[in-house]
């Protein structure tokens, strides 16, 4: 049971991550005045993210507020979270720093996350930027992050194409 104390620890990825779902969950329920609240929200916690970004663009994955302490490791479920928290806030304000930020996160899973030669995302990489010896694939690793995002960035590119918009909740 837990004691009802609030975490100490920022996780950047659950941040971003939360930043779109839940904008999402809000579109599927279709209600208008949610959504505008939730939209707002999603602005706010993609702004929070960036405290956890690099000087490189990619994200660390969490932060102990008591401790002072900043895991220095670049985990592969944070990273594609990003590409979609950031580019859904670009959808949202049209500020290209946040589609800067995506893209910059796609980018960074390209070098450093996507195995070249074996297929599948690493689970991420170290702050010297050597490669994690961790599950590929197991209990808390699948390809159920990296799939999702680009999944929903292909829905959101294509939607944007043909409409314009770039907001696919309306």
């Amino acid at each position: 049971m837990k004691s009802g104390k609030k975490s100490q620890t920022v996780s950047y990825g659950h941040d971003i991550e939360a930043a779109w779902l839940t904008e999402e969950a809000a579109g599927i329920i279709k209600n208008k005045s949610l959504l505008q609240q939730a939209q707002q929200y999603a602005v706010i916690l993609a702004i929070a993210a960036t405290d956890g970004l690099d000087t490189d663009g990619d994200l660390w994955y969490e932060y102990d507020i008591t401790k002072d302490d900043l895991t220095k490791e670049k985990h592969w479920w944070p990273q594609a979270d990003a590409m979609v928290g950031f580019f859904n806030a670009w959808q949202i304000t049209r500020d290209e720093q946040f589609l800067q930020r995506s893209l910059s996160s796609w980018n960074f899973i390209q070098q450093h996350i996507r195995d070249q030669k074996n297929g599948e995302w690493f689970w991420g990489i170290k702050e010297d930027k050597t490669v994690m010896n961790e599950d590929k694939v197991g209990i808390w690793k699948c390809p159920y992050h990296n799939g999702r995002a680009c999944l929903e960035l292909i829905k959101r590119i294509k939607f944007f194409e043909l409409t314009g918009l770039g907001v696919v909740n309306e």
